[in-house]
């Protein structure tokens, strides 16, 4: 069958071997067959994902699903069905690395972003305070207008960024954009 050819073993060549050897660690085969066949004696299907071992020792990720056709019989009548599964693990494991990076660059960029509304914010406060000193009082206004907005920018990234850029619920981003305008204005 093709679980020989999985396993890196010849036609014929599992025959009347211990089944344990097909796995890699003890401990997997005692708990298959513990949770294995108690399933299979109540009619049900039992899968999992387990590390099966090769001929020459490699370790292969297999689903196992097995399913009896008599469960008062379930460990003489079973049938059970192996599904190789290390490239779709290995895809998972560089996938995972690669979500990873993707955080970690997010992370990098929100914090760039909240050090430079920050210095922005800096900039426009020695100015209004320049303004305030010369008695531009337009120019005041207008500065405490764009440190209103700055700051509200600055609250929208927080919580877009805080939520790692999920959608945010439209009265949520309002009342942040509200509150903060409020509580610099």
């Amino acid at each position: 069958p093709a679980v020989e050819g999985l396993l890196g073993y010849a036609p014929g060549e599992m025959i009347g071997r211990d089944t344990c050897l097909f796995y890699a660690a003890d401990q997997t085969y005692d708990v298959l067959g513990n949770e294995g066949y108690e399933a299979l004696a109540a009619g049900k299907t039992y899968a999992r994902d387990v590390e099966m071992k090769r001929k020459n020792g490699e370790i292969v990720w297999c689903q196992i699903t097995g399913r009896s056709v008599d469960p008062s019989r379930a460990k003489q009548r079973a049938i059970w069905v192996l599904q190789d599964l290390t490239a779709f693990r290995a895809a998972e494991a560089r996938l995972g690395a690669y979500a990873e990076t993707q955080r970690a660059l997010l992370r990098e960029v929100n914090h760039r972003v909240k050090n430079n509304l920050a210095a922005i914010l800096g900039i426009v406060h020695l100015e209004q305070d320049r303004a305030a000193a010369t008695d531009q009082s337009g120019a005041v206004h207008g500065l405490q207008a764009l440190d209103a907005r700055l700051r509200a920018l600055a609250s929208v990234h927080t919580l877009l960024s805080s939520g790692e850029w999920r959608p945010v619920l439209l009265s949520e981003l309002s009342r942040r954009i509200v509150s903060s305008a409020l509580e610099w204005g």
